[in-house]
């Protein structure tokens, strides 16, 4: 079961890193930011099955990068980093 988790999670890579080949020929940059809503904190966490403490633990240690809204003080979060975190979150 763990040998067919792996292999899966190694193709879904493969298909991530062809997808941002792809992308990049066409001129786009980023489709989290640009394609997509941002999360809020709470829509995050539910995402990432966490507790709000727990994100805010992941932020400052750097795990986990929010992005930055100049004149709010909301904290919002793209789905591509939230699932480039889960890609890496075997070390938690």
């Amino acid at each position: 079961m763990q040998a067919e988790l792996q292999e899966l999670k190694d193709r879904i890579m493969n298909i991530e890193r062809l997808l941002e080949q792809l992308l990049k020929r066409n001129g786009e940059r980023d489709v989290g930011i640009n394609n997509e809503r941002p999360l809020s904190m709470r829509q995050a966490a539910d995402f990432l099955h966490l507790s709000i403490s727990r994100m805010y633990g992941l932020i400052y240690e750097k795990k986990l990068i929010p992005i930055q809204r100049k004149g709010r003080s909301k904290i919002l979060f793209s789905i591509r980093e939230l699932n480039r975190f889960l890609n890496e979150k075997d070390g938690i």
